[in-house]
């Protein structure tokens, strides 16, 4: 058994983020601090960051996502070091590969590291899982996957998108059919070297952007068919940019009002409909959390999807791209629900449902799930969480959205226990709705890392006792 002042799970983006504000802030403070950081995965990369191809960019100008801790703002960075060649012009160059600011996020993360002082910050790395954990009368008590322990004053989880859920329909023959990609980051889609003519994508998000690119550049051959419910596509980035514009909502309007006043706010100009998103960006978490329920389900029913594809928009360059596979026929959008996914031979047949409730089966070579991450904490395949649900210490937010947190991201344990563990990030959507991107994910990682600053407990003993 270790001990620690804080144990960090997860290091991806979101981990490596409050590792940084965490070990500069007990720097400038001078108090000694003991991190223990836990990870499997790609350093301060994670899911988002990991991909090395040139096509996937981010869906944010870079210089949204410079950081503080970091020697030079994200586009500087990104000019010294002559990033990306693929850039087709300046405005191009500002959605960059994203593996780049996975790796500028890395080397802010050394550079920190390095200027502490090793007197007063420790960071103990455990690049392994973390399995379970259990909270006391002054700490928590976290276990790693190899039987070891560490016992804490707080623990914080920083998973990233959890794992896609299990496709609707699908089949036990279809789930272990070699044609099926349930997770397109993990090297299967590069990695099959069988023929694929046709691939049917579950899903219309950024996810299947991603994946569309990445097949229709591997074999101009192969024709592309994606599917959701509603047939949306994320809306483009101009090429040129504009200025946001605040429409004008507050906190403690209802859904409908702030629905009425967004679109009257677009109808008055509508080639400036980005701007009003963008605009309302920073209003959004305030708004969402003063909606009464039965508005927040409203929204969640009736307008999401629209919001998603208007908010999280592709790079400009990756639009027209899609747009030409969609034009030369390689690649169709359908609105349709998957209703059966089963092995047919060499391939898959699939079969869904259109706005008419007519069904219809394709065969394909390929399956691939784009659906996006499961959100329902109590059926993720995750052991900690599953642990901290079980016992009590942390409980699905009403919305079905992550955890329910309190304002600092606390875990609202289902009695009176103290609240030992907290999370930022995509496990925070319920809570905060507009949660997922790094300017959000940033902000809550310095708050969190002040709150645990100033609130660290002595060396734990009576953990889980």
């Amino acid at each position: 058994m270790s001990a620690a002042d804080v144990v960090v799970v997860g290091n991806g983006a979101a981990g490596t983020l409050v590792v940084i504000d965490l070990v500069r802030g007990d720097a400038a403070g001078g108090t000694p601090l003991r991190i223990t950081w836990v990870g499997d995965g790609p350093t301060a990369h994670g899911v988002a960051y990991a991909t090395k191809r040139p096509w996937h960019r981010l869906n944010v100008p870079a210089d949204t996502l410079s950081l503080d801790a970091a020697h030079q703002d994200f586009p500087s960075w990104l000019e010294a070091r002559g990033v990306d060649a693929e850039a087709t012009s300046a405005r191009d160059a500002e959605f960059a590969p994203r593996w780049s600011f996975g790796a500028y996020l890395a080397e802010t993360l050394r550079d920190v590291r390095a200027a502490a002082d090793p007197s007063l910050v420790t960071v103990d790395v455990e690049s392994t899982r973390a399995v379970g954990a259990v909270t006391g009368t002054d700490g928590v008590r976290v276990e790693l996957a190899d039987g070891r322990t560490v016992d804490a004053g707080h623990l914080v989880l920083a998973p990233g998108p959890f794992p896609s859920p299990r496709l609707p329909g699908l089949t036990d023959a279809g789930a272990e059919h070699p044609g099926l990609v349930v997770d397109p980051w993990s090297g299967a889609l590069e990695s099959d070297d069988r023929p694929a003519d046709s691939v049917v994508l579950v899903g219309t998000g950024l996810t299947m952007v991603d994946a569309a690119l990445s097949l229709g550049r591997r074999d101009p051959r192969t024709r592309l068919l994606a599917v959701s419910r509603s047939g949306l596509l994320p809306r483009a980035h101009s090429w040129r940019r504009g200025e946001p514009v605040d429409p004008p909502v507050s906190p403690g309007m209802s859904l409908a009002e702030v629905v009425r006043a967004v679109q009257d706010r677009v109808a008055r100009a509508p080639d400036r409909w980005r701007d009003v998103v963008d605009g309302l960006r920073p209003a959004v978490q305030d708004i969402w959390r003063s909606f009464p329920a039965a508005d927040r389900d409203r929204f969640l029913a009736e307008h999401a999807r629209t919001w998603e594809v208007h908010r999280h928009r592709m790079a400009p360059s990756v639009a027209d791209e899609l747009g030409r596979l969609r034009d030369t026929g390689r690649l169709e959008v359908r609105a349709a629900s998957v209703t059966r996914i089963d092995a047919a031979g060499d391939g898959l047949a699939v079969t869904f449902a259109g706005p008419d409730d007519a069904e219809e089966t394709v065969h394909a070579d390929r399956v691939v799930s784009c659906i996006g991450a499961q959100e329902d904490v109590t059926a993720v395949d995750d052991p900690l969480v599953a642990a901290l649900v079980r016992v009590g210490d942390a409980r699905p937010h009403p919305t079905g959205l992550g955890f329910d947190t309190d304002d600092d991201g606390a875990l609202v344990p289902v009695d009176g226990r103290a609240r030992r563990v907290f999370t930022l990030g995509t496990t925070r959507r319920g809570d905060l709705y507009e949660t997922t991107a790094v300017p959000e994910i940033r902000e809550q990682a310095a708050a969190l890392a002040g709150v645990l600053l100033r609130n660290r407990s002595p060396q734990p003993s009576s953990v889980g006792r």
